[in-house]
């Protein structure tokens, strides 16, 4: 049996991902009562691992969890990756710039000997890394539009008929990871595989 969420959750306290479990319990009626569950397994791995403390959760409550927060989600996502880009279109414009002549300032004292070679490597190391940042790709909302053909129509009722195998292969190829809040013990985000 495959379990949904197996390799997403992560542990609030050693960053390790959760793995799956079955428990069963017998019942006031003599019943057995089966269910999947996750939690942290340091025991199993190198030694210095935390023992226990850390939350389990059902299969039955990430599921619900992830069913009923997926969409509202990924559009909370859409609108700061929106009001990220339109600040940093006006930041950039004017930062790369500031940076780059910065740079060139650094240089031309670098040149006429006015700084040290050591004060001018730390310096062009920080402006560098600067510039970069500025330079890399943000998450913009155009890389949300599969997400947003996925979540479009009458998804859940196709996600019904999914076995635990394929619900996993889902999940695996929307969300990075799930994360807990320790105080709470419940999820308290998810990243989405942009």
């Amino acid at each position: 049996d495959a379990y949904i969420f197996a390799g997403l959750i992560l542990c609030p306290l050693c960053g390790r991902r959760y793995t799956g479990s079955k428990n069963s319990h017998t019942l006031k009626d003599g019943s057995i009562s089966r269910r999947k569950q996750y939690r942290c397994m340091p025991k199993y791995d190198r030694p210095g691992g935390h023992r226990g403390g850390t939350p389990i959760l059902t299969e039955k409550y990430v599921e619900q969890y992830m069913l009923d927060h997926v969409v509202e989600q990924m559009n909370l996502e859409i609108l700061k990756a929106e009001q990220q880009s339109r600040r940093s279109r006006k930041r950039a414009k004017v930062s790369l710039a500031s940076l780059q002549s910065e740079l060139d300032r650094l240089n031309t004292m670098y040149q006429k000997g006015r700084i040290s070679e050591e004060y001018y490597d730390s310096q062009y190391d920080l402006l560098s890394r600067q510039i970069d940042e500025l330079k890399a790709p943000s998450i913009t909302v155009e890389s949300f539009a599969p997400l947003q053909k996925l979540f479009s129509g009458d998804w859940k009722a196709v996600y019904d008929e999914l076995d635990a195998e394929h619900r996993n292969a889902f999940w695996k190829s929307i969300i990075t990871e799930i994360h807990l809040d320790m105080n709470t013990r419940k999820i308290s985000d998810f990243s989405f595989r942009i």
